[in-house]
């Protein structure tokens, strides 16, 4: 039994093992269907010790690209694929800061029709080859025209735009929900600290088990040299006078 209790623990184990290992690699949720809310999405993909209002944000701002204004979280694209942000990202903004933004956000979006969003450009990597021939003289002119595309582009709702509804798609997702990682986590550590506190536990008992039966033994042993014969009568040569 104890080996068996042993060889489950390595099992558990190795599998745990496996397991973070996979994490490192990017979580994602998506693709984005019509009818998501990003407040459900939200939900879904931060762990219980953030609100849902940091998770949203951190949302946001991990990615720009799948939002039709990307500075505004209210313009989710249909289609695309979001990274789920690390914890430490999730709490780069204290829960009142983010109450503050979320609300902020909410107004603009509200207001759009007579007030357009203005994003600034999304930053892109530069190759140094395309920098390297680019004229520092036409650097203005294309920053002005960007702007310009980009006010255009924000005075109406964009194209593909995840509608703010109370309905939730129920399709599949490759969504890996940080809580239920803690839970697996956190009962997998568990089953391996019962399963060896057991292991150890029967060893301990067996061992005792048999050291108290040697003991048995031994004792036996001892009783049976120390117990007294009666003696026999001596056998005379003659007979008595």
């Amino acid at each position: 039994m104890p080996k068996f209790f042993l060889f489950l623990a390595c099992y558990i184990y190795m599998g745990l093992i496996s397991y973070v290992s996979a994490q490192e690699t990017v979580q994602t949720y998506g693709p984005i269907q019509s009818g998501d809310m990003l407040w459900n999405i939200a939900a879904k993909v931060s762990p219980p010790s953030v609100s849902r209002h940091q998770a949203i944000l951190a949302l946001h701002k991990a990615n720009p690209q799948a939002f039709g204004v990307s500075c505004n979280m209210n313009s989710l694209r249909i289609g695309e694929t979001l990274r789920i942000p690390s914890l430490s990202e999730i709490q780069a903004l204290s829960r009142a800061d983010a109450i503050k933004e979320f609300n902020r956000q909410t107004k603009e979006w509200q207001a759009r029709r007579d007030n357009p969003i203005v994003c600034p450009e999304i930053e892109a990597p530069e190759t140094p080859n395309e920098t390297a021939e680019q004229p520092s003289s036409e650097t203005p002119m294309k920053k002005a025209s960007t702007s310009i595309v980009s006010a255009t582009a924000a005075t109406g709702l964009p194209s593909h735009v995840a509608e703010q509804t109370t309905s939730v798609s129920d399709s599949d997702k490759s969504v890996n929900d940080n809580l239920s990682n803690s839970l697996y986590i956190f009962v997998s550590i568990a089953l391996v600290v019962i399963i060896a506190f057991l292991t150890t536990f029967f060893w301990i008992r067996k061992r005792k088990a048999l050291k108290n039966k040697a003991q048995d033994n031994q004792q036996a042993k001892n009783d049976t040299d120390s117990e007294p014969f009666d003696e026999m009568p001596l056998k005379t040569g003659g007979a008595e006078k």
